[in-house]
């Protein structure tokens, strides 16, 4: 599966925490607006729950996803926690975050993790439009 940087990044999320988040803020399906007016945003990202991948440029990008030490060459994104599952998506698809509609068009792409905490960092290949995410 190859992903699209809509609005030139990505979002990397928990999905179960986002959703419920949503549903108890009331946030219905635009939460690109959310996460770009409100302060409250700020808390997902520091409790790890979503975090973007910005200045990605176009393509169509293969994203893969390591258990191991980062390379030098790699981007710091904060902390992640896991209850099982790590998603990203292109972060315009967040101006309509229906996470099945997404997942049924192939918008959204999925790897089992176990539970947990974790440092995320992401490397970028541009030329061969590969994104490699790493947990630490």
């Amino acid at each position: 599966m190859k992903l699209f940087p809509e609005l030139y990044g990505f979002v990397v999320f928990s999905e179960q925490p986002l959703l419920s988040f949503m549903k108890e803020n009331g946030i219905g399906k635009d939460l690109l607006t959310f996460m770009t007016t409100n302060d409250e945003a700020d808390k997902l990202t520091e409790a790890g729950i979503i975090l973007p991948i910005f200045e990605v440029p176009e393509g169509l990008y293969e994203v893969s996803l390591q258990c191991s030490q980062p390379a030098e060459d790699t981007s710091k994104l904060g902390v992640f926690k896991s209850e099982g599952k790590l998603s990203i998506c292109g972060m315009g698809y967040l101006a309509d975050f229906d996470v099945e509609a997404l997942r049924n068009r192939e918008k959204i792409q999925d790897f089992s993790i176990p539970q947990g905490v974790f440092e995320l960092s992401c490397a970028i290949d541009e030329s061969n439009e590969k994104i490699s995410l790493i947990l630490d």
